[in-house]
């Protein structure tokens, strides 16, 4: 985590974007890569999901950029959904 943290990374949000885009526009599981972080188990699952692109979209609470820079999505933990607010 050390060399992580030593790294020259600049973080960007969303809403900072010139560029208008879609969160869910062209989902395919050839998106989905490993970053600097150790999300294998994740990623991999999200990869599955993507394989048909309404299980994604039906995580997503909305597919816009948000004003706000905040994003809901939809996980279940033990048979109940709750919906994760995510601050970019």
């Amino acid at each position: 985590m050390k060399d992580f943290l030593e790294r020259d990374i600049i973080w960007k949000s969303l809403s900072s974007s010139k560029v208008p885009f879609k969160l869910a526009a062209d989902i395919s599981y050839a998106s989905v890569s490993m970053g600097l972080l150790d999300t294998s188990y994740f990623l991999s699952a999200v990869a599955c999901l993507a394989e048909d692109p309404y299980y994604i979209k039906r995580l997503m609470t909305e597919e816009e950029i948000s004003k706000n820079c905040l994003y809901g999505f939809n996980f279940n933990e033990n048979g109940v959904w709750k919906t994760i607010a995510v601050d970019d």
